[in-house]
């Protein structure tokens, strides 16, 4: 056995075969010709034979080996090539690769702010026919009223002994509402004008068990309470006052009244007091006489407004503010310009885009006035995030430069809650009440929150039975931040009338003045899970996919540029050992 393996040369090719079998053929015939010649000759003949075949054999050996060497070069990927070139060029394409993914998700990322921007405004553009209009004159939310009545046990004991007020919460009384916007007209300058129309129905689902509407309430009585502040803001004499008091009794007429429950809302009811003013409409032609007494009387099936709005197309900041009410940009009810201007929006269209610091003014035609709402938290509404807005205490902090306005001078003193003002011997109602009666026809009606919520603890305890909660009784909104399109609202307010001891009125000479509580309501709506869904799909569907899309190539351009790094260093150094070795 050889100790040494020969090398195997390639076959030879086939013209140079042919060659080599043709000369091997002649030099055959050349020996056997050799027979007849002498030795020097056979000699020659061979040497002769034997260098034409050298140099065939040469030249065979030099084609193969320039054979071999040109087929190297035409085959980049055979065992002869250097595989780490080869590594090289798959690393320089999979870190390019993941450069161009890092690239895109970084544009899909950077232009998706925008992209929302865009997709909110054009999604709540309040554009004549427009998606976003429909939903705003027909409102796509579950509405509903409760109302709750404060039920006074003691009225005698009021009258006669100057007890405090004992109190007993009756309800709720529960309606399905409805609002339609009618009379929706755009202008050139962008504003829309438009009126609110109302609509309730009493629904006993949402009432307590045993509410019902014919339920009877002690009361007091407004018209008989409108009648005395009429005339002690007149200067009327003590003995005209005395003469009226007593053709009141004559009529029966009092402090309380006692009705039902639809009577004292919607339907109303008769009063001889209300018959009277009419009668003798003459000597104050500039008083209005309602028809009928009812707290929500003229409110049911009615219209509300008329509105003129910022559609907000040139300008989002501006959309839902309100331009003018009834006509004009400001009310006649409060003592500086400032307090009657009307700022904000009706308090369902605000502009998007809303911030944790952002503050919500809004017009409130019942309060007569401007406030504003405040962030407070974070909510989960549904399947939507939100932000919850209230109304915070100080808007009804009567301590507050900004407040000053909405306190309104008066002779009327409550001596339990009130502070005179010694240099004019007036005095303003405290914190947590309101006086609107310049905007009630000039009836002693003082609204706050439920129950005094906010206000002073001597308001609270000056009657019995009320017991404030935040949670309960404060107005919020929760508002989707993005579209600031509202979820949820929940408006609450309560109706209290003043009630003023007068010695010139008999029956009155032994009670304590007191700001009475007479109902308390809560006007809430919840946005229904079609709307919601819409919001979802318009809003957050296509910025979730994009985040994720950019997300996940920016995540996969990382992995790839890494990996290519990597595993370029590793191969590096394993070819530097192989090149010591």
């Amino acid at each position: 056995m050889e100790s040494v393996r020969k090398k195997r040369r390639a076959p030879l090719p086939p013209p140079l075969r042919q060659s080599i079998s043709k000369e091997a053929a002649r030099a055959q015939n050349e020996h056997s010709v050799l027979g007849g010649k002498s030795a020097g000759a056979r000699i020659g003949l061979l040497r002769n034979v034997g260098c034409r075949l050298g140099a065939l054999r040469h030249c065979a050996l030099s084609s193969v080996q320039r054979f071999e060497r040109a087929s190297r070069r035409v085959r980049p990927f055979s065992d002869a090539h250097d595989p780490m070139k080869l590594r090289k060029a798959c690393l320089l394409l999979v870190g390019s690769v993941g450069a161009l993914l890092l690239i895109g998700g970084s544009i899909i990322l950077g232009i998706l702010p925008n992209f929302v921007r865009n997709g909110v405004l054009e999604a709540i553009s309040l554009s004549n026919g427009s998606k976003a209009e429909k939903g705003w004159i027909d409102p796509p939310y579950e509405m509903s009223m409760q109302v709750w009545f404060f039920n006074i046990t003691n009225p005698d004991e009021v009258m006669l002994y100057q007890a405090k007020p004992s109190l007993v919460e009756m309800g709720p009384y529960g309606f399905d509402e409805r609002q339609h916007k009618v009379a929706v007209t755009y202008y050139d300058n962008g504003t829309i004008g438009y009126q609110n129309f109302k609509w309730f129905q009493f629904n006993a689902s949402k009432s307590c068990d045993h509410c019902r509407l014919s339920d009877v309430v002690n009361v007091p009585n407004v018209p008989f309470w409108s009648l005395l502040h009429k005339l002690r803001r007149s200067g009327s004499m003590p003995k005209l006052k005395k003469f009226i008091s007593y053709g009141l009794l004559g009529v029966g007429e009092g402090a309380f009244i006692t009705k039902s429950v639809d009577a004292l809302l919607f339907t109303g009811y008769n009063d001889i007091i209300f018959a009277m003013a009419k009668m003798f409409h003459w000597l104050s032609p500039d008083t209005k006489v309602p028809d009928r007494m009812g707290f929500m009387y003229g409110k049911n099936w009615t219209l509300d407004g008329a509105y003129l709005m910022n559609s907000g197309q040139a300008n989002y900041l501006e959309r839902g503010r309100l331009e003018l009410y009834k006509g004009r940009s400001s009310v006649d009810a409060w003592v500086d310009v400032w307090s009657n201007m009307i700022n904000g929006s009706d308090g369902t269209v605000y502009p998007p885009f809303l911030e944790r610091t952002s503050r919500l003014p809004l017009f409130s035609p019942d309060l007569c006035r401007s406030l504003y709402m405040d962030y407070l938290k974070d909510v989960r509404s549904g399947e939507l995030n939100a932000y919850r807005f209230t109304v915070p205490a100080e808007v009804f902090d009567d301590k507050r430069a900004e407040n000053a306005g909405f306190c309104w001078p008066t002779d009327v003193y409550y001596p339990e809650i009130q502070k005179v003002e010694y240099s004019t011997g007036l005095a303003c109602l405290p914190s947590g009440l309101l006086n609107v009666s310049k905007c009630q026809m000039d009836a002693p009606i003082v609204l706050s929150s439920p129950h005094f919520l906010y206000a002073s603890d001597v308001v609270q305890n000056s009657v019995f039975g009320l017991r404030p909660n935040v949670e309960e009784h404060t107005t919020r909104i929760d508002i989707e931040p993005v579209s600031s399109v509202g979820l949820e609202f929940q408006r609450k307010l309560q109706i209290n009338v003043g009630m003023v001891q007068d010695g010139d009125f008999s029956t009155l000479k032994r009670m304590r003045s007191v700001i009475m509580p007479v109902l308390w309501l809560n006007e809430s709506a919840y946005l229904n899970a079609e709307a919601r869904r819409d919001i979802w799909q318009r809003l957050f569907l296509p910025r979730l996919v994009a985040k994720i899309v950019g997300s996940a190539l920016i995540t996969t351009g990382v992995i790839s540029i890494l990996l290519a790094i990597g595993l370029f260093f590793f191969y590096r150094r394993i070819q530097e050992k192989q090149e010591t070795i």
